[in-house]
């Protein structure tokens, strides 16, 4: 019950913030550390499935191959790496994935809905708030990527998502996918495996994999696995104080 009762405060400190008392800090200018390069080989493929606020460690490990003067030959990923995949896969820097994922504000990218408020207290208990706007997250992403297409990213880049009519899993991204664009991808990595949440892709509707029931982790095919922590769409947005710590851990990759 501890843990709950901390997620409704996260949340109501996100989502009906009081003057001076929440005021969110203000993003540090040396979250990632100067730049070192660096000769490691690194992986040229890798599976990212964190679901949980690590996987914003993305940015860090983006800033890694920076370093090395490389970059993935592909990413294949679900949940919340998903969105960091897609940003570095667009061509974004490590830099301007870091100020972009630290000015974000919870209240325009939840898409809150101020009368449901009540259900979501509820809801939040069970691990769920019910209250993201997909079109919103969207939105947001293809502001940042510019409306791009999977086609057309700096290296391949696929989302695994889950088919609720076949009730399998399949990939959609640069190869398979082409046209579809990374808001659109993003906006499925968010979704849960219900037909009022599933983005419409091609006449199909699709949610985020790691949601749906049976899904494994090899499903995301071959590569080194940058985390496997569960979905946790709501605490990545609602508690993001750690987010600089492990943005930074993830620049000291062995």
């Amino acid at each position: 019950m501890r843990v709950d009762l901390g997620f409704l405060l996260n949340a109501r400190q996100a989502l009906l913030p009081l003057p001076l008392v929440d005021r969110m800090p203000v993003p540090p200018a040396d979250v990632l550390p100067p730049f070192e390069p660096r000769t490691e080989k690194l992986p040229a493929r890798i599976v990212a499935a964190d679901g949980s606020a690590a996987s914003v460690g993305l940015i860090g490990l983006a800033r890694f191959y920076e370093e090395a003067g490389t970059r993935p030959e592909r990413i294949s990923a679900c949940s919340a790496s998903a969105w960091w995949a897609a940003m570095w896969a667009g061509g974004l820097e490590a830099r301007e994935m870091a100020d972009s994922a630290l000015s974000w504000r919870p209240e325009p990218h939840l898409g809150v809905q101020w009368a449901g408020l009540p259900r979501f207290t509820l809801s939040a208990l069970r691990g769920f708030g019910g209250l993201a706007k997909a079109d919103a997250l969207e939105a947001l992403f293809d502001r940042r990527t510019w409306r791009m297409a999977a086609g057309s990213t700096d290296f391949p880049f696929h989302v695994l998502a889950y088919d609720l009519e076949a009730g399998d899993f399949e990939l959609l991204g640069s190869e398979t996918t082409p046209e579809v664009t990374l808001g659109e991808l993003a906006r499925v990595a968010a979704a849960l495996p219900r037909r009022d949440e599933a983005v419409r892709i091609e006449g199909r509707f699709y949610a985020d994999a790691a949601a749906a029931p049976g899904f494994a982790l090899d499903l995301l095919g071959d590569g080194e696995v940058a985390g496997s922590a569960p979905w946790d769409f709501y605490g990545l947005f609602l508690d993001r104080r750690r987010w600089p710590e492990l943005i930074r851990a993830a620049t000291r990759r062995p």
